[in-house]
């Protein structure tokens, strides 16, 4: 299948219909497709960004973008120790696969929930505040 540009301003491409391209060799851009200026509207006027409210799922509903925090949260301060450190967080079998991020100092690192009943080895193997060999052997590996 081939395609006709056709314009209503030079440099501006309105509609791509079928048909057979006039100004371009087969497998090349057409010139006029090519620019590093801002794209246009059908009137030839730039166009200006404005951020969406929304977004369209596969089912065509819109929906409301979701609220971002403007500042990360880390879900840890620290990975051994009292406080809000990783150690002190607890993970089960159910966790396995999920990432965890949080702060080392002004380091950020990033963990696994993986299944194993290794020791602690800072930084890159943490026990869970919950550990136990045997009914919850499940560790944070630094990714």
């Amino acid at each position: 299948m081939s395609f006709t540009r056709t314009t209503t301003a030079p440099g501006v491409i309105d509609d791509i219909s079928p048909g057979t391209p006039t100004d371009a060799a087969p497998g090349q851009v057409a010139p006029a497709a090519r620019s590093n200026t801002a794209p246009a509207d059908r009137t030839g006027a730039a166009r200006t960004a404005t951020p969406p409210v929304s977004f369209d799922m596969l089912d065509g509903t819109a929906q409301p973008l979701p609220n971002m925090p403007s500042v990360f949260q880390p879900a840890f301060n620290g990975l051994t120790g009292g406080g809000n450190s990783l150690s002190t967080l607890t993970a089960s079998a159910a966790d396995i696969g999920k990432f965890i991020q949080g702060k080392d100092g002004a380091q950020m690192r990033s963990y696994e929930v993986c299944a194993g009943a290794d020791a602690t080895a800072a930084p890159g193997i943490i026990r869970p505040a919950n550990f136990d060999a045997v009914n919850n052997a499940v560790v944070f590996v630094e990714r």
